[in-house]
């Protein structure tokens, strides 16, 4: 949908990428591939030998990484996380010749710099071997691979030793749970962990709970401890990049700096509560936002605006209140970014509003909106990961949609692997808001009524006039339109569900995401059934000959079909099915519940029906009145059917 047309003609974005490559048009293929249907392109290259062409890569490569935070040295203009000391490059046992700032590759490497700093040659560029000699010099390789979304799709070696060593050590402590990010942080932190259990005084936890946690994660990186209950205990496990060497003196000296970090958390709290968040709203007009969306003023004025629209068709069913609390929510929303503790605590943005909201006399529905609002940070399919009231929600839907509207309008989308902005991770965050996962209950939100499309159109429509370039607000839709549905269709598989399913469904309910999901699992689970397979086939031949009859009769509308020109038992006896299916409440209150593998079941017992139509009926006949009123019987199926996905996406089994 990203590359053609509805006619089935290019995009500029699949002639801009054909134009890339100096190539045609007509040389784009389209390939299979496990993330769905993609446009490629063959292209010959004038070769060379590996060891000529390697070295240039290894440039690149490095060179060519996405570093938020670099740095120069001496009088190098190459920037890199820290100066670089040594290279190793081999291809076989051959070395390659490669220089960077001013350093040459070799075939030495390093061990650790305390348990075994001396150098080691490495023999060839065999990588179970490079394993192994790091191991010997107390250096664990990790190699864990991360998605798009920065999360863990494969754990490395030191990721999993990391992890034994935490879950051992709150085992031992009666606790469980840890935060998946900060395993995966301090794992490239670290080249030999080693795992330390500290303590600090119970008086801290009379700050919130989230205070104390942000400063262990976030400046101390140290993992938390929790008793069976979730409550929080006064202990922590810290991560040494070495052995357990005087490891009480080490654990002494993390307490010792954590007393001071808590001390100081604590007084930022005391200052954070004096002013309420009100009081706070004047300043949020010195505060940017992102470059060319505005200052937070303007952020907060659009989410104002956008939570008229949240009722829209009754998605909060009959409670008002949500509604209200929504709107008082936005109005608060953005102030705790100007407090000393978010100042100081990023990672406590709205949690430091729902905390100072309920602390100021807020109600809770409000309190815990502005809490959630930044619900989820990177969802996976949990429950738990999301906001949990109905306005928490809300909220979080209309923030992330206004982001991603004003990155989209500007030009600041995604473009290969580089997402500053991080609208990936917002656009699955909406999904799992809207899709409703299993477990995910929250009472007074009707999100099967809940479409995207009035939201991505107020969302935009914010915007216009107040960019530094004119955009078009239809054509911007379109685009974060066709990204939301790139990324469902991304997570549906990730949940399980095969991608023509997550393809057939999307493309019917591309921004319902709560019909999508249970459109996708049930076309998952029911496709590869032989009766729903001929049906499918069913489905897809009809569909075709309405696209033939559009191309070459220019016949697109119909009218209902007249019982009076059928002549064949077979077009009879489909019009009648078709008609009772139609009228009968089971098949549209499932669709509508959705249930829709009671939908399918109900519709998968016209197989037999339009069977018989096919192998007896000829439907493009030379009688113009008879090939129109079949075709409008055909156009009958297609509608009715399609409440079901677009089955012709469906591959059949084998």
């Amino acid at each position: 949908h990203v590359a053609y047309d509805g006619d089935g003609k290019p995009t500029q974005a699949a002639l801009a990428f054909a134009a890339k490559f100096n190539c045609t048009e007509a040389e784009l293929q389209i390939a299979e591939t496990p993330k769905g249907e993609r446009v490629q392109l063959e292209v010959t290259l004038g070769g060379a030998p590996t060891v000529e062409l390697l070295p240039g890569f290894i440039e690149e490569l490095i060179t060519g990484l996405p570093l938020p935070k670099s740095m120069r040295w001496g009088a190098h203009e190459l920037r890199f996380l820290r100066p670089i000391r040594w290279l190793a490059a081999l291809y076989g046992d051959e070395g390659l010749e490669v220089e960077l700032a001013g350093v040459r590759t070799g075939a030495t490497s390093r061990g650790h710099r305390f348990l075994s700093a001396e150098p080691f040659e490495l023999p060839d560029a065999d990588l179970d071997t490079y394993r192994a000699a790091c191991r010997d010099h107390s250096v664990v390789v990790d190699g864990t691979e991360l998605d798009e979304e920065g999360r863990v799709a494969a754990p490395g070696e030191r990721y999993e030793l990391l992890r034994g060593q935490v879950e051992l050590e709150l085992k031992e402590l009666g606790a469980t749970g840890y935060d998946d990010e900060l395993l995966l942080t301090v794992t490239n932190m670290v080249e030999h962990p080693t795992c330390l259990v500290g303590g600090f005084e119970e008086r801290f936890l009379e700050l919130p709970d989230a205070v104390v946690v942000s400063t262990l994660r976030e400046y101390q990186k140290y993992f938390e401890v929790r008793d069976a209950k979730g409550g929080l205990l006064p202990r922590f496990i810290a991560v040494r990049d070495g052995g357990d060497r005087n490891a009480a003196g080490v654990i002494a000296g993390h307490e010792r700096v954590l007393r001071a970090r808590l001390t100081d958390a604590g007084y930022f709290w005391e200052e954070s509560v004096k002013r309420p968040l009100d009081d706070l709203t004047e300043e949020l007009d010195g505060l940017r936002f992102i470059r060319g969306l505005g200052s937070y003023a303007d952020k907060r004025q659009r989410l104002i605006a956008l939570t008229t629209f949240v009722d829209v068709d009754g998605v909060c069913e009959t409670d008002s209140s949500i509604c209200e609390e929504v709107a008082r929510a936005a109005e608060l929303a953005k102030q705790d970014l100007l407090t000393p503790l978010v100042v100081e605590f990023t990672s406590l943005q709205g949690v430091i509003g729902g905390e100072l909201a309920r602390r100021h006399g807020e109600s809770e529905g409000v309190a815990r909106a502005v809490a959630e609002q930044y619900l989820p940070v990177g969802f996976s399919g949990r429950a738990g990961e999301l906001p949990q009231s109905a306005a928490g929600c809300l909220l979080a839907l209309l923030d992330k949609l206004d982001t991603l509207a004003g990155c989209f309008a500007t030009g600041l989308e995604p473009t290969g692997s580089a997402d500053p902005f991080g609208l990936r991770r917002a656009a699955r965050g909406v999904l799992g808001v809207a899709m409703g996962v299993e477990g995910h209950d929250v009472a007074g939100l009707d999100r099967s009524r809940l479409s995207l499309t009035p939201l991505i159109a107020a969302a935009v429509d914010n915007y216009s006039g107040k960019t530094k370039k004119d955009f078009a607000p239809t054509a911007v839709e379109e685009r974060l339109a066709a990204f939301l549905s790139e990324r469902a269709e991304r997570l549906f598989i990730e949940l399980g569900v095969a991608g023509d399913a997550a393809r057939a469904a999307l493309e019917t309910y591309n921004t319902r995401p709560w019909a999508a999901w249970r459109c996708a699992r049930a076309l998952s689970e029911a496709k590869d059934g032989p009766d729903f397979a001929n049906l499918a086939a069913g489905y897809k031949r009809a569909a075709n000959i309405l696209k033939q009859a559009a191309k070459e009769l220019e016949l697109n509308d119909f009218a209902e079909p007249e019982s009076a020109l059928f002549d064949k038992s077979a077009e009879i006896e489909l019009a009648a099915a078709l008609r009772e299916l139609r009228s009968e409440e089971v098949f549209e209150a499932a669709v509508r519940r959705g249930a829709f593998s009671e939908a399918i079941a109900r519709v998968a017992k016209l197989r037999p029906v339009i069977d018989t139509f096919f192998d007896t009926v000829m439907v493009l006949t030379d009688d113009d009145n008879r090939r129109n009123n079949r075709l409008a019987l055909l156009s009958e199926l297609v509608d009715l059917f399609g409440r079901l996905g677009d089955l012709s996406r469906i591959t059949p089994a084998g």
